[in-house]
């Protein structure tokens, strides 16, 4: 369940509507921008009201081209008093999507965006936030606060579920590198 919510969250930092058209994914505009070793970290803090976790997740930069950016995820997730757990893998962050959708195929639709200064790393930072509302398999609001001074292009990521568990997510950046 986590696994599907980061990816949800990852694959939907595209740019919003339409129908069959391809449009740039965000996501990958802010990969391409740096190079291969370039990563950034999150600390992350999911609520689906039966249990709390919290993780701590790195994307790393492992391979670009001009048809998509390779990124190593790491996470390692705390529940609980319980040593944490971590996963690694690799996904696939597609040049282009469709318009309105996320790499995953999900619908998606701006509903409201706007400006906000907001504490990374101990600095102000100046991001573009836009709401999306998710359709399909999982319907709820994405905020993503998005700025091309953080690598991977987002500063905060919050994400409420309207099924089931209604679960929550929140993930902010906390730390971040440029490759040399």
């Amino acid at each position: 369940m986590y696994r599907f919510g980061l990816a949800m969250i990852l694959l939907s930092l595209v740019q919003a509507p339409a129908q069959d058209e391809m449009e740039d994914n965000f996501e990958y505009k802010a990969w391409s921008k740096q190079k291969a070793g370039a990563w950034v970290k999150w600390s992350s803090e999911t609520n689906t009201g039966a249990m709390k976790m919290t993780s701590d997740v790195t994307w790393k930069l492992k391979e670009l081209t001009a048809e998509k950016a390779v990124v190593e995820e790491t996470t390692s997730v705390n529940l609980g008093g319980k040593a944490p757990t971590e996963h690694t893998s690799l996904r696939t962050v597609a040049a282009k999507v469709r318009k309105g959708t996320t790499s995953d195929g999900a619908k998606v639709e701006s509903s409201k965006e706007g400006d906000e200064e907001i504490t990374a790393k101990g600095r102000a930072i100046k991001c573009h936030w836009v709401e999306l509302k998710l359709a399909g398999q999982a319907r709820g609001t994405m905020k993503i606060w998005r700025t091309d001074e953080i690598v991977g292009g987002a500063a905060r990521i919050s994400m409420k579920h309207d099924d089931a568990a209604k679960m929550t997510m929140t993930m902010i950046v906390t730390d971040w590198k440029s490759a040399d």
